[in-house]
């Protein structure tokens, strides 16, 4: 059972011994296209282009072929890249992002761990080059140690399983963040809601099957049906045959002062929280 690895390809190896509770990559990517449609819809947004950035490993690459396929479906020009990089190697982007800055794209999807996501911000402010719409894939651009830097992250946006606000909206949610937080010390973010929504679901099943025999407990988790109450997530859980959970899904965020804000789902967001389109740095 993993509750926090996003890989496609660990629910695509045939396993019968394998379930994954949370969303994968291509899951989370595509709810960031279905939130660009969605702001075309309702807000009039006008997103057309795209400027794709990556790291240069498994992690960025398939998040870059994911995006790519996702702008040919649904009809978004990609005008700069993808642009790829070594993370543990990169000192500069400014031939980066001057190249993205001329090419004006509507949205920029950069795929990053911490450092880089660091200086790819710090970058981006020097040359005075912000996109209207800027959504990151988690990583280092969820990371304490840049969203804390509420100079570098103020309305950046980003995939996860979690906001800082969400708990407004899903209350139970807030109920298990505050029992995990008595006994560890330790809050909900993207990842650690996944940890206790992978835990839950295990424990559920062992319930279920009565027993702790492996072919009755593989029998109980292939048979699991519950809601987000019982997963502690924001989503209910049923595994298919490949061992995916199919009820997962992403939500998507934006950072404000230090903390995030639920912007999509639309229905769990607040209207006053998404600010669109971004200012740049010398607008703020």
């Amino acid at each position: 059972m993993t509750g926090e690895s996003s890989s496609p390809a660990l629910t695509e190896r045939g396993l019968d011994w394998f379930w994954r509770t949370g969303p994968h990559d291509r899951i989370y990517t595509r709810n960031m296209f279905e939130f660009f449609d969605g702001l075309n819809e309702r807000r009039d947004a006008g997103l057309e282009t795209v400027a794709i950035i990556h790291e240069d490993t498994e992690f960025g690459s398939i998040s870059a072929r994911v995006q790519e396929s996702l702008c040919e479906e649904h009809g978004y020009e990609i005008v700069a890249g993808p642009i790829s990089y070594t993370a543990d190697s990169v000192t500069s982007f400014t031939s980066e992002i001057d190249r993205i800055k001329r090419a004006d794209p509507d949205v920029l999807l950069p795929t990053s761990y911490l450092k880089d996501a660091i200086l790819m911000a710090e970058e981006m402010r020097k040359l005075d080059y912000f996109p209207p719409l800027m959504m990151a894939q988690d990583s280092g651009h969820s990371d304490p140690g840049f969203v804390e830097k509420a100079e570098l992250s103020e309305h950046v946006c980003t995939r996860s399983t979690y906001a800082s606000d969400l708990t407004e909206t899903v209350p139970e949610l807030g109920r298990f963040d505050s029992f995990v937080n008595e006994q560890t010390d330790v809050s909900f973010n993207g990842i650690y809601i996944r940890s206790w929504g992978g835990f839950m679901t295990a424990m559920k099943a062992v319930d279920e099957a009565g027993s702790t025999e492996p072919e009755e407990l593989q029998a109980a988790l292939n048979g699991l049906e519950l809601d987000r109450l019982e997963t502690g997530m924001p989503y209910g859980c049923r595994f298919g045959d490949d061992g995916q959970n199919e009820l997962a899904s992403g939500v998507l965020a934006q950072f404000h002062d230090g903390a995030s804000g639920l912007v999509w789902p639309f229905e769990l967001a607040s209207d006053d929280t998404f600010v669109f389109p971004a200012p740049t740095w010398s607008e703020r």
